[in-house]
């Protein structure tokens, strides 16, 4: 099961494949350590999964990569939190 770290800041250049935020994202590891091309991410802004390519850009997950976080119930805690507070926030998922 996966755990989360919040990155220090963006990457940089690289929005989110939904929102275009350039907001922090949530990486999900099983501890803090350097981005790597394949991690998985939820972004901050929107909720969304991002993956990060060989260039260490965001880019849209693959239908496995998808499955596979979908099956993660770490992850979907993480991404009902980032949605509850966006909510609170007065912000709404761009889908």
């Amino acid at each position: 099961m996966s755990t989360a770290t919040i990155t220090g800041s963006a990457i940089d250049g690289s929005p989110c494949v939904e929102c275009k935020n350039l907001a922090n994202h949530v990486a999900l590891s099983d501890k803090p350590k350097q981005p790597m091309p394949g991690d998985k991410t939820l972004c901050l802004g929107c909720g969304s999964l991002n993956i990060l390519d060989d260039k260490l850009m965001f880019r849209a997950p693959t239908v496995d990569e998808f499955l596979d976080v979908a099956k993660d119930p770490n992850a979907q805690r993480i991404r009902r939190q980032i949605l509850r507070l966006n909510a609170l926030a007065g912000k709404e998922k761009r889908a």
